[in-house]
């Protein structure tokens, strides 16, 4: 996945010495550590399938800030140093918060899509060695070094990303105890934004009440499941969204009851009439393979679309009630 940067800063939130460093200066993206490190975070970020989506309420005061600085009105630094203030006057009155520094980073994906990120990385102990001099007394040691950044392949616990063209929030955050209550810090406390499920969340509903169904009226669960995921990969493909009753038609289109069922049990868990979910996050990751274990320990994991193509896979119920699974037309094996 492509990330072009065009700004970062990096702000130091010290809890242990209760003391903020908000830089003055960006990051420096012409050394290359620096922007590779920048790079991949915002490459997870966008990447993710657990992040919540989200909008400004009205009268808003940060998305006004936010979109002045995007069309050039307001300068970058100082207005992440405002939002990182913010931050540190919050996780300072969380139960056992450590000490976390605040990435912001204005980026382009592969598309020219622009965003802000806000990250909070928090601050890890670590061992290192240390070699000193004493004269011609060379020595080794172990020390512990204190707010070592997580890695750039690390999932991050608490992070949000402001798309520039409609300002629509995407985040994931962690529960921090504040006077008593869990508290989101980033999308309850800075941005104050409404609150939408996961793609995640929403591909594992829609799974669910698939599987359910099925078993309840007799069907293939598995052969549901694959035609469901296939439906979705192919529906998100062009749309970024599939629809609810396309999605039942497509799975029990040989039976209304089950239909139905699906329908009712739809309207039940509050899944939308018309389900929108990020084609790069759930096409790739949630529902473009399916995978099913038998009783007898065997695994088979295959394209969804094949589920419902007999010239690849065909299940069958035998008599005595036993399910076969016949894999076709395969050219070769390799052993994994």
């Amino acid at each position: 996945m492509i990330v072009r940067l065009n700004k970062a800063v990096l702000h130091v939130l010290d809890l242990d010495s209760a003391v903020s460093v908000l830089s003055k200066a960006e990051l420096d993206l012409e050394e290359k550590p620096v922007k590779s490190y920048v790079q991949s975070i915002c490459r997870k970020a966008l990447g993710s399938t657990d992040c919540r989506h989200g909008n400004f309420g009205t009268d808003n005061a940060l998305a006004t800030k936010v979109s002045r600085y995007l069309h050039g009105a307001d300068e970058f630094v100082p207005l992440t140093a405002e939002m990182a203030g913010f931050v540190f006057g919050e996780i300072q009155r969380a139960d056992g918060a450590k000490s976390t520094d605040m990435l912001v980073a204005d980026f382009m994906d592969g598309d020219d899509t622009r965003y802000l990120g806000l990250f909070l990385l928090e601050g890890k102990k670590a061992f290192v060695h240390d070699v000193s001099q004493a004269g011609s007394m060379v020595s080794c040691d172990i020390v512990r070094r204190y707010g070592v950044l997580p890695a750039a392949t690390q999932k991050l616990a608490s992070w949000a990303i402001v798309r520039a063209d409609n300002l629509e929030i995407s985040y994931v955050d962690k529960p921090r105890s504040i006077d008593g209550q869990d508290v989101l810090v980033l999308p309850e406390g800075l941005l104050q934004c409404s609150s939408e499920a996961s793609a995640r969340e929403t591909i594992d509903c829609v799974t669910e009440i698939v599987e359910q169904v099925a078993e309840e009226h007799g069907a293939n669960a598995a052969l549901a499941l694959s035609k469901a995921k296939a439906y979705v990969a192919e529906q998100v493909d062009e749309q970024d969204s599939f629809s609810r009753d396309g999605l039942a038609e497509k799975v029990f289109e040989d039976s209304e009851p089950a239909r139905k069922a699906f329908e009712t049990a739809a309207e039940v868990r509050h899944l939308p009439e018309r389900v929108a979910v990020d084609r790069r996050a759930v096409a790739q990751k949630r529902v473009r393979c399916h995978r099913i274990v038998t009783d007898t320990g065997i695994e088979v994991s295959f394209p969804a679309e094949y589920g419902d193509d007999p010239e690849f896979i065909q299940f069958s119920t035998e008599e005595n009630g036993l399910i076969s699974i016949e894999l076709k037309n395969i050219g070769s094996i390799e052993n994994k």
